[in-house]
């Protein structure tokens, strides 16, 4: 797996080719312990002078291929990211099952001949009730799903789950993807 270093120095992140300003690209950089971005990738420092910093790598979805594992009962979805010619393991969430939800629909939509910018579009109202979820849950998912991705170096991570806000409608943000059940 491809990894980006950063240097943490006093508690300030820096770029190795940048000067230890606490800036990185122009944006004042978190300090002390937690987060640290570095561009857009994120990474994680203890705050200790001289700690290595270990970002997690950058990719977009737009050229990925999302390959959804579904358990055999369909308790479990894990989720992996194909991009650049590596495999992004990015877990097993509970949020997953709205990607599962979404993608089916996605797929049967394809086969039936829908044309592409057509196909997947759900009504939240519906996905909620297919899901068992309150539809407050979805919009929390929908959330932490973006959040989850973009923590693992996914740059266009908004771009999961695709909102049509005039008609309360979802659907996977990409075409590109297999469901394979274990």
């Amino acid at each position: 797996m491809e990894t980006f270093e950063i240097s943490c120095l006093a508690a300030r992140a820096y770029l190795p080719s940048r000067r230890p300003s606490g800036r990185i690209d122009g944006r004042r950089a978190l300090t002390g312990r937690g987060p640290v971005l570095a561009g857009m990738a994120p990474a994680f420092c203890s705050g200790h002078a001289h700690t290595r910093c270990v970002a997690a790598p950058r990719f977009s979805l737009r050229g990925a291929t999302l390959l959804l594992t579904v358990s055999r009962d369909e308790e479990s979805v894990s989720l992996r990211a194909l991009a650049g010619g590596r495999e992004v393991a990015l877990g097993e969430r509970v949020h997953n099952l709205l990607l599962l939800a979404l993608a089916r629909e996605r797929r049967a939509d394809a086969a039936r001949g829908v044309p592409d910018p057509s196909c997947g579009w759900m009504y939240a109202d519906d996905l909620a009730h297919g899901l068992r979820r309150p539809l407050q849950q979805l919009n929390l998912d929908v959330f932490r799903l973006r959040r989850h991705l973009a923590r693992r170096g996914v740059v266009d991570a908004d771009g999961i789950v695709e909102r049509r806000l005039d008609t309360r409608q979802l659907r996977l943000g990409s075409a590109r993807f297999e469901i394979v059940v274990s």
